[in-house]
């Protein structure tokens, strides 16, 4: 394959730059060490200019943290300057990245993502009666350093911008010669890259035969369907994994029939449907308890909240797959709208919960819903249910706040579309 090159002087250019200082900007406004460089922001990206040419600029100064969800993992965080220089580079190199891998690597590329992986699982488990989920061992702390610095030369042939790939390789090892640092942009990529010879191989290798194949970054999924064709294919891939790229498997694949559903990225993948998997959900409730809390303690604004919702919102109508949580806020109380759709955008499950204070009732109903005109009919019927609640367990207080809680409900399922009184 013909090697790039000419790079060097786009990933320097002073646009590139500054365009590097925006990207790295985003969700970080408020940390003391983006507001000092944007104070300084010319003077800071001459400095990095000048780093760049001269390959001087510092590196490797992680900040380091563990984290416990979904699992434990030590996460390392660069510095704003060097969170900068990612950006340059991977600015011009992206595009490249991109266009070496196969159509099924979902992961670190626009236009893919989690969304677009679990849809075309999705598809594979409605054509196959096998799944074989792998699983690398501790995947970014295995990576051989000589051999990623390998591929990248293979690839690129840009002096300059080899040397800095180089640099920024070596500036984290979890053992001697090997590991990429979990939280840094390049390492996301260079992981991702990393794999592009399995993918080949398996393309190549099987190219007309009747096997899926998925993968989002270390996660891949084979379907078949023959059982015994997944253990095969299982014992040609750990033994080029291991002599090629110096990497090991888990040691016991998982094997299971497709109508029984995978856990994959969060979702449970059948095949006609698509459910917010296990963990997911637990996570889920446990991010929905957070926000109530901070709302009620007063923490949250309405407009921190409302914030919130449309982000949800809007969500809920890019992927129409995942259960979303629409929150409403309205004189101290917190109401929750959650509902879930499959790939195809047919409802599935409506909850409509959390109806006034604690000392006001609590309305739940769970709805199977083949289409949207039946949930609005369903919606009336949860809501009627409302409207007949026992008024003597209520004061006459609690019975106006409830009423006027139900009116202005009904006026925000209404104003995004999905009741009609």
């Amino acid at each position: 394959m013909k090697r790039v090159g000419n790079l060097f002087d786009k990933v320097v250019d002073p646009d590139n730059l500054r365009l590097a200082f925006w990207k790295a900007s985003r969700r970080k406004r408020l940390r003391d060490d983006q507001r000092q460089f944007q104070l300084h922001l010319n003077h800071e990206l001459a400095r990095l200019r000048d780093g760049l040419l001269s390959a001087t600029y510092p590196i490797g100064d992680y900040r380091r943290f563990t984290i416990y969800d979904p699992k434990e993992r030590e996460i390392c965080a660069a510095s704003f300057g060097e969170r900068v220089l990612q950006h340059a580079i991977m600015n011009v190199c992206e595009p490249f990245f991109d266009r070496w891998l196969i159509y099924d690597s979902y992961a670190c590329r626009k236009g893919k993502g989690q969304v677009a992986a679990v849809k075309r699982a999705r598809e594979f488990a409605g054509r196959h009666e096998w799944f074989m989920k792998c699983d690398f061992r501790k995947y970014f702390d295995s990576i051989s350093h000589d051999r990623l610095k390998a591929m990248l030369r293979r690839r690129f042939k840009d002096p300059c911008l080899v040397d800095w790939f180089n640099r920024i390789v070596d500036s984290y090892e979890k053992t001697l010669g090997r590991g990429l640092p979990i939280g840094s942009l390049t390492s996301q990529h260079f992981a991702n890259f990393y794999l592009d010879p399995l993918d080949r191989l398996l393309t190549q290798r099987y190219r007309g035969l009747k096997i899926g194949y998925v993968r989002y970054m270390d996660d891949f999924v084979f379907w078949a369907d023959d059982k015994e064709e997944l253990l095969a294919l299982r014992r040609e891939v750990e033994g080029f994994v291991e002599c090629e790229l110096g990497l090991a498997l888990k040691r016991e694949p998982f094997i299971n029939c497709t109508r029984r559903g995978m856990d994959s990225l969060g979702m449970r993948i059948f095949p006609k449907a698509v459910r917010l998997g296990r963990t997911s959900r637990v996570r889920y409730r446990r991010k929905i308890k957070a926000y109530r809390r901070a709302f009620e303690q007063g923490e949250w604004s309405e407009t921190l909240l409302g914030g919130e919702r449309t982000r949800a919102y809007a969500t809920m109508r890019r992927t129409k797959m995942y259960d979303i949580s629409i929150f409403f806020a309205k004189d101290g109380k917190m109401w929750t709208y959650v509902y879930s759709r499959d790939v195809d955008g047919k409802f599935d499950r409506r909850v409509l919960g959390n109806i006034g204070k604690n000392h006001l009732p609590r309305v739940a109903s769970f709805v199977d819903c083949s289409s949207e005109k039946r949930f609005q009919k369903k919606s009336r019927v949860v809501c009627k249910l409302i409207r007949e609640l026992d008024w003597k367990l209520l004061d006459d207080k609690s019975i106006g706040k409830l009423l006027e809680d139900y009116n202005w409900f009904a006026e925000e399922l209404q104003h995004i579309g999905l009741f009609e009184d």
